[in-house]
């Protein structure tokens, strides 16, 4: 006799009956999503329909509805195509649906819809469509989140015995299919009626009384219970088997309040979600790694508020001390702990174990007070005394103690949330800067600096969404690097604050870089920079000198050099060591935020690292921009490798291609086996192009 076929595992195309609008979910996680992503199998739509299951919470049972003819039903369908939608029943639109379509106590006959809805003792004779579209043996009609919601219901009965129908599935791989048994004992016992909230696995203390006052008869019903499974993907336990109510505890059910689900079109209206389009990552940051095209569900923006103070809270329960104010040491909320204040600090925001930091962090407070002004400088000797030496003060610490770092960030927080001073704001902000550029904020505490700071991308005063914008991404790229190993220096700082304002040619984007230019120099097709660095070296004798490109030059001498180039300076007077432009040369390139060669070309490079003529093609393919700097940079290089240069440099191809490869590329796997592994075709990669390449291969540089 044929049977309903059951679609389990798998994407499937859905229409919303209330919208008419067609989305596509996914029956084993419950991901809704209006476009389908790519590589996934998807079961269509059947024009004849197919029964939808659900799961009623307010009975405890699975409902089905057909898509063509509308009809609901209680009963299990015996034909037809049957799609679980229980897991989506979680989201939005699944909530909408479901309590749209839930059929009516009328027709509810609960014995005889366990009696008709019991697990067969062979699962053999059901099938179950898998995503390519071939039977499989399945696991029971009833969903994982059905059964475990039934399973839930507390088995509570003093007065009878009390057993438990189990089903265990033991499983095997066997030509990619699992072949299931089913072991089946069943009996009888009492189901509890206690409210979902008071409900417990197992037994319970309750007087007799109480249990005579919720169980208007005794009737012997089939209980279900299950034991959950961590891997819901392999070879799990099932729990199986039927409940059975009698017909006098269902009228009960409804005398005392259940009854159809009332619709309250407003609600329905609020909560349904938003579309929004997502851009693909190109104009701003984003600080998930993955770029989303397209049109997402979003919840409402006053209910995405509530989840993130929410959210706020918990964080805070979980990492920030308690502080208490007042004769009664009354607790004070995290809102207002987390706004500006005058008063000193008692206990550090975040909960420190190191006595010694502990101290430091109160003290970090202080001087971020004396920064933003809102604290008087002490008179004391030792003490500093402009805001240049607190700020450097502030960093050290944070260099040097990792765990004062995200207490540091909060401060600053703090302070800006809810500061009625413009003048200290301001400040804060661009203190903000240069903490970003400094050291990076823990994992832990990363989302909760960001919502702080994308919530400021709309403020326009005081020019705070560009700053907010800046340090956004400032942080984005401090979280790839790590901290700094050295302390800013005084022009550092000054020039850390005016960033978002000045953008930096160290650490941007080529196209950035060439649109900051166009202006002064609208004819240069490539960054001015290189020239400059590369004639610099030259002029300096980098050709004889002695390991060039491998030793650096003084550290305090580079970063001068560097600050002269970010305020549009290019002069080397007074510098003779040709070891610090060539420092500089390295440094500008390993800061670029994408690498020479775009992560889409890295495979390609890897699989063709010692082929001549594909290396070329490869760059002969990179966007405009990227290709002249890859032209400009090797045909630079290749003249250090000649052989008689090599003599006085000691530093031959090999050498050069050790050094520069992870300018050209860049392995995007955090896996750092696949790193270590792929260095050496990197390596190989730039070592042909410094053979291979010529100037004539780019017809356009």
């Amino acid at each position: 006799m044929e049977m309903a076929i059951i679609i389990n595992n798998t994407w499937v195309e859905l229409v919303d009956p209330q919208t008419e609008r067609a989305f596509y979910a996914n029956t084993k996680t419950g991901e809704c999503v209006w476009d389908l992503p790519e590589d996934v199998d998807l079961y269509p739509r059947n024009p004849n329909g197919e029964w939808w299951e659900f799961f009623d919470e307010y009975h405890q049972l699975p409902y089905y509805y057909h898509t063509k003819t509308g009809e609901t039903e209680w009963l299990r369908p015996q034909h037809g195509i049957i799609i679980p939608l229980t897991m989506i029943q979680t989201s939005t639109i699944g909530k909408r649906m479901s309590v749209a379509l839930v059929p009516s106590d009328e027709d509810i006959n609960i014995e005889q819809i366990h009696q008709e809805n019991l697990i067969p003792n062979s699962i053999g004779n059901q099938s179950e469509v898998d995503s390519g579209g071939q039977d499989t043996s399945v696991s029971p009609i009833t969903q994982n989140r059905d059964v475990n919601s039934l399973g839930e219901k507390s088995i509570n009965n003093p007065d009878d015995a009390i057993s438990v129908i189990s089903s265990d599935f033991s499983g095997s791989d066997a030509g990619g299919r699992k072949q299931l048994s089913l072991l089946r004992t069943r009996s009888q016992t009492e189901i509890d009626t206690t409210p979902a909230s008071q409900r417990t696995i197992g037994h319970t203390s309750k007087s007799a009384e109480d249990l005579k006052r919720l169980r208007p008869s005794k009737s012997q019903t089939s209980v279900l219970s299950s034991e959950n499974s961590d891997d819901r993907s392999g070879s799990d336990l099932f729990l199986c088997g039927s409940v059975r109510k009698s017909p006098k505890l269902a009228e009960y059910a409804k005398n005392v309040g259940i009854s159809e689900p009332i619709i309250n079109n407003d609600a329905i209206f609020a909560m349904k979600p938003n579309i929004f389009p997502i851009s693909d990552g190109n104009e701003n940051d984003s600080t998930s790694p993955i770029h989303i095209t397209g049109k997402v569900m979003a919840l409402p923006p006053d209910l995405q508020e509530e989840i993130n103070k929410f959210r706020v809270e918990g964080f805070a329960e979980k990492y920030f001390n308690t502080h208490k104010k007042g004769i009664f040491r009354r607790r004070i909320p995290v809102d207002k702990l987390l706004e500006f204040q005058r008063e000193s600090l008692h206990l550090p925001l975040m909960i420190i174990q190191n006595k010694l930091v502990h101290k430091i962090a109160l003290k970090c407070f202080k001087a971020i007070q004396r920064i933003m002004g809102d604290r008087s400088r002490p008179r004391l000797i030792h003490t500093p005394s402009t805001p240049l030496m607190e700020t450097q003060w502030l960093l050290s610490k944070g260099i040097l103690y990792g765990e004062l770092r995200d207490e540091i960030y909060v401060q600053i927080c703090k302070q800006l949330s809810n500061n009625p001073n413009k003048v200290s704001v301001s400040k804060g902000w661009e203190l903000l800067c240069v903490v970003s550029v400094t050291f990076p904020v823990s994992k832990n505490f990363e989302a909760f600096v960001m919502r702080f700071v994308t919530g400021h991308f709309d403020i326009k005063e005081n020019n705070i969404d560009t700053i907010s914008r800046y340090v956004h991404s400032r942080l984005i790229k401090i979280a790839k690097c790590g901290p700094r190993g050295k302390v800013l220096t005084y022009p550092e700082i000054e020039r850390a604050k005016v960033a978002p304002f000045h953008p930096s040619v160290f650490g941007a984007k080529l196209d950035d870089i060439m649109k900051l230019q166009k202006k002064q120099y609208p004819d240069l097709k490539i960054p001015r920079i290189l020239p400059f660095l590369s004639v610099a070296i030259l002029n300096l004798q980098g050709k004889t000198s002695e390991g060039i490109f491998r030793v650096p030059g003084d550290v305090d001498a580079v970063a001068e050099l560097r600050l002269r180039i970010e305020n549009n300076s290019y002069d080397i007077t007074g510098i003779a060591d040709p070891n610090i432009p060539s420092s500089l040369f390295k440094y500008w390139l390993r800061e670029l935020t994408d690498p020479l060669i775009p992560s889409e070309f890295y495979d390609e490079c890897i699989q063709c690292s010692d082929d001549s003529d594909a290396t070329i093609e490869i760059v002969k393919k990179l966007p405009e921009i990227n290709r002249r700097v890859v032209a400009f940079t090797i045909n630079f290089l290749q003249l250090f490798a000649d052989p008689m240069t090599i003599k006085s440099t000691k530093m031959n191809i090999n050498n050069l291609a050790m050094v520069f490869a992870p300018s050209f590329l860049r392995c995007p796997s955090e896996n750092l086996a696949v790193v270590f592994e792929n260095t050496k075709y990197e390596q190989a990669f730039v070592k042909t192009l410094l053979i291979n390449f010529k100037e004539n291969c780019d017809a356009e540089f």
